[in-house]
C-alpha cells in the first residue's frame, strides 16, 4: 500500500516538475529571445510602397503588412493564419453592403394570412362604428331629438305632435333657484340703496344743523385747521420717504462694497494657495534625492530606447523644392545634423525641379528582458516611493488648510 502511494506521489511530482520547467522555458523564451523587425519602402513616380515584418522565435510567430499590395495585416504561427484585416478598409465592400441594405429596405414585406385577417376585422369594426355615429349625429341635427325620442332640454313629443314638459321636478327646482337668486339680489340691492340714502340724508341734516348753530366763522376756522394738519402730515411723510430712500441707497452701496471686498479676499486666498503649492513643489524638485532619482530614470530610459533603436538603417533620398534657395536651406540643415545620424543615410538635393524620391530599409530587434528589467528598476526604487509620499505630505496639507 505504501509503495503504491509513493509511486502516485512520484508521478505527481514529476508532472509538476515538468509543468514548472515548461513554464520556465516559455518565460525565458519570452524574455531573452529577441523580437526582430524590418520596415522597407519606396517613394517614386509610381506611388508609395511599404512592407513591414515582425518575427519571433526565428519566424515561428510572424506579423506581416504590405501596402498597396496586398493591403492587409496578418498574424501567423507556422503555416496557420490567426488574424487578417484590411488596412485601410475596403471601400467597395462597404458600398456593396450599403446597396444591399437599401435594396432590402425597398422590398415590401407581405404579412401573413392570420395577421391580415385580424387587421381586416379591426378595420371593419371601426368603419361600422363611424357609420353609426354619423347616423346618430344626423338624426339629432334634423329633429333636435336623440335616438330615444327625448330632447336635450327635457321635453317629450306625444302622438299628436305637441311637446310636453318632462322632468317637472327638475324644471321647478331650477325655476325656484332662479327666482330666489333674483329676489335675493334685488332685496340686497334695495336695502343697500335705502341704507345709503338714509345715511347720506342724516349726515347732511346733522352737518347743516351744526353749521347753522355754529355760524360761518367756525366753519372757516375748522377747514383751515384741517388743511394745515393735512399739509403737515404730507410734509412729514415726504421727509420719512426721502430719509428711507437715502438709507436704502447707502445700504446698497455698502453691500456692493462688501461683495467686492469678499471677492478680492477670495482671489487673494486662491493666488496664495497656488503660490504655496508651486513653491513647495519647486523645493521638492530641487532636493538632492529627487535629482538623483530623475538622473536614474533618465539613464534607464536611455537604455530602453537604445535597445529598441534600429541596428540597420539605409536610406537614399532625392529631393527638390523647385526653388534653389529653399532647397539649399534644407540641405544645409541636413548637413548640420548628419554627424549624429547613421552612415547609411544619403541625401541628394535637386536645385532645378520639384521632386521627392526615396528608398529606405530599417531593421532592428527588441529584447523584452531589457525593457522589463529597466522598468522594474525604476518602479522598485525607494526614491520613487519617497517622492510620492512627499508630494502628498503633511506640509502641503497644512498649506492647503491655511489657504482655506
Amino acid at each position: 500500500m505504501l509503495t503504491i502511494v509513493l509511486k502516485i506521489l512520484s508521478i505527481l511530482g514529476i508532472l509538476l516538475l515538468a509543468l514548472f520547467l515548461l513554464a520556465a522555458a516559455v518565460l525565458l523564451l519570452i524574455l531573452f529571445v529577441p523580437v526582430t523587425y524590418r520596415i522597407s519602402g519606396a517613394k517614386d513616380e509610381d506611388g508609395f510602397r511599404i512592407s513591414a515584418k515582425v518575427k519571433w522565435l526565428y519566424g515561428l510567430v510572424r506579423l506581416q503588412y504590405g501596402y498597396p499590395e496586398p493591403g492587409e495585416a496578418a498574424a501567423k504561427i507556422l503555416f496557420f493564419t490567426l488574424y487578417r484585416v484590411k488596412i485601410p478598409p475596403d471601400e467597395t465592400a462597404g458600398d456593396s453592403r450599403k446597396a444591399g441594405g437599401a435594396a432590402d429596405s425597398n422590398i415590401i414585406k407581405i404579412p401573413s394570412e392570420k395577421f391580415s385577417g385580424k387587421i381586416m376585422t379591426a378595420l371593419q369594426k371601426k368603419k361600422n362604428r363611424s357609420k353609426s355615429e354619423k347616423k346618430r349625429t344626423a338624426s339629432i341635427k334634423k329633429t333636435g331629438e336623440p335616438v330615444n325620442g327625448k330632447k336635450a332640454g327635457g321635453t317629450e313629443t306625444d302622438s299628436s305632435g305637441k311637446k310636453t314638459v318632462s322632468d317637472s321636478g327638475e324644471t321647478g327646482s331650477a325655476a325656484e333657484a332662479g327666482t330666489t337668486a333674483k329676489t335675493g339680489t334685488a332685496t340686497e340691492a334695495g336695502t343697500t340703496a335705502k341704507t345709503g340714502t338714509a345715511t347720506e340724508a342724516d349726515t347732511t341734516a346733522k352737518t347743516g344743523m351744526s353749521a347753522e348753530a355754529d355760524g360761518p366763522g367756525t366753519n372757516v376756522m375748522e377747514t383751515d385747521a384741517v388743511e394745515e394738519n393735512h399739509s403737515a402730515e404730507e410734509a412729514s411723510a415726504e421727509e420719512n420717504l426721502s430719509s428711507e430712500e437715502s438709507v436704502s441707497g447707502f445700504g446698497k452701496i455698502l453691500q456692493k462694497f462688501e461683495k467686492i471686498k469678499y471677492t478680492i479676499h477670495n482671489i487673494y486666498d486662491k493666488i496664495k494657495w497656488i503660490w504655496d503649492n508651486i513653491s513647495y513643489y519647486l523645493e521638492l524638485l530641487q532636493e538632492e534625492e529627487t535629482r538623483q532619482f530623475f538622473s536614474h530614470v533618465r539613464m534607464r530610459t536611455g537604455k530602453m530606447v537604445k535597445s529598441v533603436w534600429p541596428r540597420h538603417i539605409r536610406a537614399d533620398i532625392l529631393f527638390g523644392t523647385g526653388s534653389p534657395d529653399t532647397t539649399g536651406y534644407l540641405y544645409g540643415a541636413y548637413c548640420m545634423v548628419s554627424p549624429m545620424l547613421k552612415k547609411g543615410i544619403n541625401v541628394t538635393p535637386d536645385f532645378e525641379e520639384t521632386v521627392l524620391q526615396a528608398d529606405f530599409d530599417i531593421a532592428g530587434h527588441i529584447t523584452i528582458w531589457v525593457l522589463a528589467m529597466n522598468t522594474c528598476r525604476i518602479v522598485l526604487d525607494k526614491r520613487l516611493r519617497h517622492l510620492i509620499k512627499k508630494a502628498v505630505s503633511p506640509g502641503i496639507k497644512t498649506v492647503r488648510k491655511r489657504a482655506a
